[in-house]
């Protein structure tokens, strides 16, 4: 530039820059596209939605995504844009205003796009992120391969091979929900979803799978759930679980159980994560308490609020033998089979140890999840819940119950 300093963009390797989340959560998966192709030109093929909560954008480093986002934002937005590297005008046919750093201020309609070193931690607000972060909010739909979205009605996602049924269950209803905003459907074209059979699945719940007009030229495929999970397309969108996700006869069986179980008794629910969720989650947001963490809170609940019994979900054999230790007989369970943390090696997932060891390892997934089930079902049936973490069998358990708890717990980690 003349008069100026040389500088080149440099190509960033999306890979190095998958925040920590990501990286432990799905530690096999790219999450980012490279993008070695992409336009700013077509605009079918972005995610615009992702500035509507903004009124500001500040861009506070130059490299080739914090331009082509900025492109965007000009041609397309209304947004008050400004930036913190007075290099930025070198690239950019409209001027945008210079502001110092210092007078940066956060706010809940301000984006803040900093350097790569911050796309490294997730800011699920998406409020300070990084800039391939940000650029993958916009272009993600670009990512998969195509630029042009006119003919494109459907969506396929493929689902963790290790998902549990209610991860699987969340994150189809979150993928409907975000896709429907953008005019497409979600199908399945193959066999299984995550560990479970399509066959299995519509046999059991309500769920629209397949659509036999759904081909390659119609249906955007996304390879990683993680690609998704890193955009605020769906991220924002919260599981939302009803009983009219279950299949009539599914429902009307374990009715009738939950009856014979339960009936009018005054009942307190408790739901305790085991085994692989311990490995999984072993810090962070979803970080399980544990049995003995809980226990004080259960005794109080049953001494003040009267309840007759304990009605126990867990798929951890551990934490079923210490919770009958110290309540005995009043603790009922679904029979199933249990495992210990013991049983997993390394960081084996749950549903690779039933896969080595199980026979018939779909017939195995199918009564287990249908197990599974039966003890969410009768815990939205008690009259009171408490709850290990942030899991998907909460959100279930809490949206088959429709509001009607007298009390709930879930415990968080700080």
């Amino acid at each position: 530039m003349p008069g100026g300093e040389g500088y080149d963009l440099v190509h960033i390797k999306n890979t190095d820059c998958r925040p920590d989340f990501i990286k432990n959560r799905w530690k096999n998966q790219a999450c980012y596209p490279e993008y070695e192709t992409y336009s700013t030109q077509v605009r079918n093929s972005l995610y615009l939605d992702f500035f509507k909560v903004f009124s500001t954008v500040v861009i506070r480093s130059v490299n080739e995504y914090s331009v082509a986002l900025a492109e965007v934002i000009l041609r397309y937005t209304k947004l008050s844009l400004s930036t913190t590297d007075s290099r930025m005008q070198w690239f950019l046919e409209d001027e945008i205003p210079y502001i110092d750093k210092s007078k940066v201020r956060p706010g809940k309609d301000v984006l803040i796009i900093g350097d790569v070193s911050d796309d490294t931690v997730l800011d699920f607000s998406f409020h300070s992120i990084g800039p391939v972060n940000a650029f993958h909010n916009v272009f993600f739909l670009q990512g998969q391969g195509s630029s042009d979205f006119e003919k494109v009605r459907f969506a396929e996602l493929v689902i963790d091979e290790g998902a549990g049924i209610g991860s699987v269950l969340n994150n189809l209803y979150r993928f409907r929900v975000a896709l429907s905003k953008i005019g497409l459907t979600p199908v399945v074209r193959k066999g299984k979803v995550g560990h479970f059979s399509v066959d299995f699945l519509e046999s059991y719940f309500n769920l629209k799978l397949q659509n036999s007009e759904a081909n390659d030229d119609n249906t955007i495929f996304f390879p990683e759930m993680s690609t998704l999970a890193a955009t605020m397309f769906l991220d924002w969108v919260k599981p939302e679980m009803r009983l009219s996700i279950l299949g009539d006869k599914f429902h009307s069986d374990m009715k009738e159980y939950a009856d014979t179980i339960i009936g009018n008794r005054r009942i307190l629910g408790v739901l305790i994560r085991g085994t692989d969720y311990l490995i999984v989650h072993k810090d962070g947001p979803r970080k399980m308490a544990t049995v003995d963490d809980m226990i004080p809170v259960i005794h109080e609940w049953i001494d003040s609020f009267g309840y007759e019994g304990i009605f126990l979900a867990t798929e951890d054999i551990d934490i079923l033998n210490r919770m009958r230790d110290e309540f005995g007989t009043i603790v009922r369970v679904i029979a199933q089979e249990r495992h210990s943390v013991s049983d997993l090696s390394g960081h084996m997932l749950l549903s690779e140890l039933e896969k080595k060891s199980a026979p018939d390892y779909d017939r195995s997934v199918a009564e287990n999840t249908v197990n599974y089930f039966y003890a969410l079902y009768m815990l939205s049936r008690c009259s009171a819940f408490i709850c290990s973490g942030p899991c998907n069998g909460y959100d279930l358990a809490t949206g088959f119950n429709e509001g009607l708890y007298e009390r709930v717990r879930l415990f968080k980690s700080m």
